[in-house]
């Protein structure tokens, strides 16, 4: 807290900070007295060197308050609302015996930036782009960043929220050594908002490396809402105050006997494996923002939302069952020799009370970052949120619309503006969807349901709400969190400033189907869609009929606002998808200024989604994708030769569809020469499962005025490749009665020449 003998104030107001401009700012604090008076002088002078005459009532004292202090020694100033300005301002407070100065203080826009990563990496972990940054707009830029990672540890943890005891302030571009522990992606935010606004732009940088979103939302919260507490209350996470103290009490027990040897590090570190199960519900209410008589912001059901939860339904499989209990009784043996002796009968009540259950971690805490990062900042009026949900929310899914709107009346209990005269002063929320690094190989399509979830609450939500994708950043680069900030920046701009710039990344809002096409609309277009950089197709789509069996699709662009996607074995299309994969490399769809398409599909009918097929269409020799789970995304060769010799090459002049082709020239072995796609990557995620598939087809060019012929392993039989500078069209028939599940392909060529060539494009897989 900002503080001397006397009077004491939240951290947050300090010098150098900014407060949010257009609406009343409240400002509260402390004095060791009850009953007496505070008064408050706020000053404000030019920064731009110019002269003022004294007669200006713009500057020198613009403002003095006066009140009485309460009971408890508490007392509120609330300043009138004020326009941006790169003017500074001073504040002044005044008790009987002591006077505290602000200085340094900025009136623009303020911004709470929390969540997980990427929000949480900071500046000295990352890196900016070479492009240099303005020098005009770097002063503009504030930061309040509370440290990273003190929420792991116990001994601080209060059950009620409270005010900081750190003596937090406000870091500006100067502070170059705390500017290195600011989030790089907050950093880039900040930069990209005021390099258009012109006026300082102030982040409230509170994001933690794992950041649940229990840990965000209140014990009143959890409390009112049953579903989630009966959620907690199955993983053994929630707690009223009794169990929360008696869990800290045993918590630091057993750091004591850790430190002091009594038992073994490993066994301290073990930790009860929870089920990821998520609870079901048939519907979520819908939720509202609105203006109450009064002004104040408040969220509430849309007419027609449901407004009772569903009872949760939460099952083990018998043989799960059994480890789970008998993991939890390992658990309870090994908790129970670490019990303390009670010195008071208080604390030894508690814990035998409590020692029944799992011990929960400080890491997994409920309610710890709202208590400690989020109500210390109770009365500070805000501009909007930019949140990151934590890879572990996943495993909520369904709930977590549920957990969202619980979160945002959080948040309009602390933050500002308390009244609100018109809807252009309703803060906006933010969300960043789950990058893909986030998938769980036993589950891979899981966060790009929650993914889908992200979206659906954006939809219900009448407040202003953007969603930015991160599908399309998938190789490791330290100035990836530079581009988000800038992309956030965007959808900033068009949620409060600028209607021609996008609310959001663009969402598919329609879809028509004409004859064997499918006509698709997006929203936030602004001035139209555009491929990626060094695309020249474009790709990520799949179709499909009644079957519900997805196959890629061929997609163009129309007029840059409308796509057209078909498959010429499809006559009659009933569904559609972009980049609905655990790994959506080809998705680089996006807009004019930058935002992805964000991926999706038509429905929900239980379908047979398209395996990864980048190898079929022959345009690329290299992908983005993972070797193994524990490995990061890098570029990976898409084919490989197993026997003879050979080069292949992408070739883009001669070919029957996509982008390219494959040349390969080649010295065969034994007359024999052998390549095909690499399958093994973990990302692949083969076998690749084709259910109603039974031949494979691919075209082939023979530049060479010899006879050929082609086998491919798991196809019966040989195919010829005539003479003649042509096209080709080559089907062979899978060998199996089973169904189609393809682990390895293999394509070999027979040629009795010392060398040849081969031109191959357009593989598929055909009923």
């Amino acid at each position: 807290m900002a503080q001397n003998k006397d009077i004491r104030l939240p951290s947050w107001i300090s010098p150098g900070m900014v407060f949010q401009q257009g609406v009343p700012v409240i400002l509260r604090g402390e004095v060791q007295s009850p009953n007496v008076p505070v008064t408050l002088e706020v000053m404000k002078d030019p920064t731009d060197g110019r002269k003022v005459s004294k007669l200006d009532a713009d500057y020198g004292v613009i403002l003095s308050l006066e009140t009485i202090s309460g009971e408890d020694g508490s007392f509120r100033f609330e300043l009138p609302a004020y326009r941006s300005s790169t003017d500074a301002y001073t504040l002044v407070f005044h008790s009987l015996t002591e006077v505290l100065t602000i200085e340094d203080c900025r009136c623009g826009d303020v911004w709470v930036m929390f969540g997980g990563r990427p929000l949480s990496a900071s500046i000295k972990q990352t890196a900016a782009p070479r492009t240099p940054l303005k020098k005009d707009v770097m002063p503009l830029l504030r930061f309040y960043t509370p440290k990273r990672g003190v929420f792991n540890e116990a001994d601080e943890f209060s059950y009620a929220p409270i005010l900081m005891d750190e003596a937090e302030r406000w870091i500006r571009i100067r502070d170059t050594k705390e500017l290195a522990n600011v989030s790089s992606v907050a950093f880039s935010y900040a930069y990209h908002l005021a390099e258009q606004l012109h006026y300082p732009v102030g982040i409230l940088d509170l994001a933690e490396e794992y950041a649940p979103i229990y840990r965000w939302i209140s014990h009143e919260s959890i409390d009112a809402n049953e579903a989630i507490r009966t959620y907690l209350e199955e993983r053994d996470l929630y707690f009223d105050e009794e169990g929360w103290r008696a869990n800290l009490a045993r918590l630091n027990e057993k750091k004591d006997a850790i430190s002091s040897g009594d038992i073994l590090k490993d066994e301290s570190e073990e930790e009860e494996e929870k089920s990821e199960e998520s609870f079901v519900f048939e519907d979520e209410e819908k939720i509202d923002v609105a203006i109450d008589p009064e002004g104040a912001l408040a969220f509430e059901d849309q007419p027609g939302g449901s407004t009772k939860e569903e009872e949760p339904m939460l099952s083990f499989p018998s043989e799960e069952l059994a480890n789970y209990e008998k993991e939890k009784k390992n658990n309870r043996d090994l908790l129970s020799s670490l019990i303390p002796s009670a010195e008071t009968v208080e604390t030894d009540t508690l814990v035998s009370e409590a020692a029944h259950r799992p011990l929960v971690g400080p890491q997994d805490m409920m309610s710890v970052l709202f208590n400690h990062k989020l109500a210390p900042l109770s009365d500070t009026s805000v501009r909007g949120f930019v949140f990151a949900p934590d890879a572990s929310d996943a495993q909520i899914l369904k709930l977590y619309g549920t957990m969202i709107r619980q979160l945002l009346i959080d948040l309009s209990n602390v933050f500002g503006p308390k009244s609100i005269e018109d809807k252009f002063q309703v803060p906006s929320f933010i969300i960043m969807q789950l990058h893909p690094e986030a998938m769980d190989p036993q589950e891979p399509y899981r966060h790009i349901e929650f993914n889908e979830k992200l979206c659906a609450i954006r939809r219900k939500m009448s407040m202003p709400i953007g969603v930015l994708g991160q599908h399309d950043l998938l190789l490791p680069d330290k100035s990836v969190s530079f581009i988000l900030g800038r992309r956030l920046s965007c959808i900033a701009l068009g949620l409060h400033f600028t209607p021609k710039m996008p609310a959001s990344s663009p969402e598919c809002v329609g879809v028509e189907v004409v004859g064997n096409k499918v006509m698709l609309s997006f929203d936030n277009t602004i001035d139209g869609l555009r491929l990626a950089e060094n695309e020249s197709v474009l790709r990520g789509f799949a179709i499909c009929d009644e079957s519900h069996v997805y196959v890629p699709a061929t997609a163009r662009i129309l007029h840059g606002v409308r796509v057209m996607v078909w498959n010429d074995d499809i006559e009659n299309p009933v569904g559609v998808t972009y980049g609905y994969s655990p790994v959506p490399h080809q998705a680089t769809f996006r807009n004019r200024i930058d935002l992805p398409v964000l991926p999706f599909r038509f429905d929900r009918i239980d379908s047979e989604y398209c395996p990864d097929l980048t190898f079929a269409a022959c345009d690329d020799l290299s992908f983005i994708g993972k070797r193994t789970w524990d490995g990061e995304f890098e570029r990976l060769e898409t084919y490989q030769i197993t026997k003879g010799k050979a080069n292949i090459f992408r070739e883009v002049m001669n070919k029957t569809s996509g982008a390219a082709s494959l040349r390969i020239e080649y010295e065969p072995e034994n007359s024999l020469l052998s390549f095909g796609p690499v399958l093994n990557y973990v990302s692949i995620m083969a076998p690749l499962h084709f259910s109603k598939a039974r031949r494979i087809c691919l075209d082939v060019f023979n530049p060479d005025q010899v006879k050929k012929t082609m086998q491919i392993s798991g196809f019966r039989g040989e195919a010829t490749i005539e003479i003649g500078l042509r096209w080709q069209t080559i089907t062979l028939n899978w060998s199996s009665f089973d169904e189609m599940e393809i682990s390895d392909l293999q394509f070999t060529i027979f040629d009795r020449q010392r060398s040849g060539a081969i031109y191959i494009d357009n593989i598929r897989f055909l009923p």
